[in-house]
């Protein structure tokens, strides 16, 4: 069986956030990525570049919101 590895971009992005609750600063950071592959298109139904994978990925990294706005310190411990 053939297997196909379509090329990954990735994009990370990095919050720092103080606690509204005790004050304290933390941050969160997450990984955005896609891939360059025929089923992602454009509205005219053309593939998209490496650049436009790239724009997209970055404007959801950009577009980011963090949650909880809590450090983990003051989130209660289940159990």
């Amino acid at each position: 069986m053939t297997r196909i590895v379509f090329e990954e971009v990735k994009v990370s992005a990095k919050r720092s956030l103080t606690c509204k609750t005790c004050g304290k600063k933390f941050s969160r950071s997450k990984t955005f990525s896609n891939t360059i592959n025929p089923w992602n298109q454009n509205l005219d139904g053309s593939v998209k570049t490496r650049e436009q994978v790239r724009a997209d990925v970055t404007a959801e990294a950009n577009n980011w919101n963090p949650m909880p706005y809590c450090a983990d310190s003051c989130t209660p411990k289940e159990g």
